[in-house]
């Protein structure tokens, strides 16, 4: 590089110029002052600090800086305690129910049982493939939860309620909770079509091994009925039934039963009522 002064530092050139190694011909010359060189450098380090920028603001690159990850983290802890209380309490009132469902199926005492208001708050739980339970949990059929159901009416109010009989039979074993006897026993004919007592929804159908195949219904003013030893069920969880409409099969599966017959149960407010009250067998 050669180097023109013509006496003033300020006014200081360069001349740079590019030879051919083997020829040494000039293949390229350029002259630059002082002030080109700051200018050029200056455009280079701009252009530079753009691009930077621009990768940090529009790729995944900004996720290495300390104070954005601290705040994104800090937004997704937030986020997860407000999830995982709500989800808290959301499994506290299925974990309740179920406990209630399962009381329902083997007769155990309720007495035990802890209820959680609910009265002041909606709690809204998905049904998956895996769980239609909660799909009762959520609401009822006209779209009310089933706790503040229950504050709509009392036990009378069942009494003006349009009872289909389960079964065209009669009762062999009375209702007698005193002895673990939460329904009524009734005679039928093998074969012949268990009919749902009102209509509702499907919460349970499965195989017990006490009392075999068993299918249970929710109805408005959280009411269920159960019915059991059946031989199959023609319902699954999550089925919209009718009122009358055929829901399973006399039968005599399971060890508690000596012979072809219906044992049926209502539940009310998750406490076990006589049917005969209200059926006329």
């Amino acid at each position: 590089m050669k180097k023109k002064n013509n006496g003033k530092k300020e006014r200081k050139t360069y001349h740079l110029v590019i030879f051919d190694e083997k020829t040494l011909n000039q293949k390229f010359s350029l002259k630059l002052s002082s002030l080109n060189l700051y200018t050029l450098f200056g455009l280079i380090f701009l252009v530079v600090a753009i691009i930077v920028v621009l990768l940090f603001a529009f790729t995944p690159l900004n996720s290495i800086l300390p104070r954005y990850q601290d705040i994104k983290l800090r937004a997704e802890a937030t986020r997860n305690r407000v999830l995982i209380d709500s989800l808290n309490n959301e499994i506290k009132i299925r974990d309740n129910y179920f406990k209630k469902i399962r009381t329902i199926v083997y007769g155990k005492d309720l007495s035990q049982l802890q209820d959680i208001d609910t009265s002041n708050q909606k709690y809204i739980i998905s049904p998956t493939v895996h769980d239609s339970l909660l799909k009762t949990l959520s609401t009822d059929l006209e779209g009310t939860p089933p706790e503040l159901a229950t504050m709509q009416g009392d036990e009378n109010s069942l009494s003006s309620l349009k009872f289909y009989k389960p079964v065209s039979g009669i009762v062999i074993n009375k209702f007698n909770p005193a002895e673990g006897h939460y329904g009524v026993d009734l005679t039928a004919q093998k074969d012949e079509p268990v009919l749902s007592v009102l209509s509702g929804t499907v919460i349970m159908a499965g195989w017990n091994p006490n009392t075999g195949y068993v299918i249970m219904v929710q109805h408005p003013h959280n009411l269920i009925s159960v019915y059991k030893h059946n031989s199959e069920l023609l319902k699954r969880e999550g089925d919209h039934v009718e009122a009358g409409e055929p829901i399973a099969i006399v039968g005599n599966t399971g060890e508690n039963t000596t012979g072809p017959h219906l044992h049926f149960e209502l539940w009310f407010n998750g406490v076990p009522i006589n049917p005969a009250d209200y059926i006329s067998f």
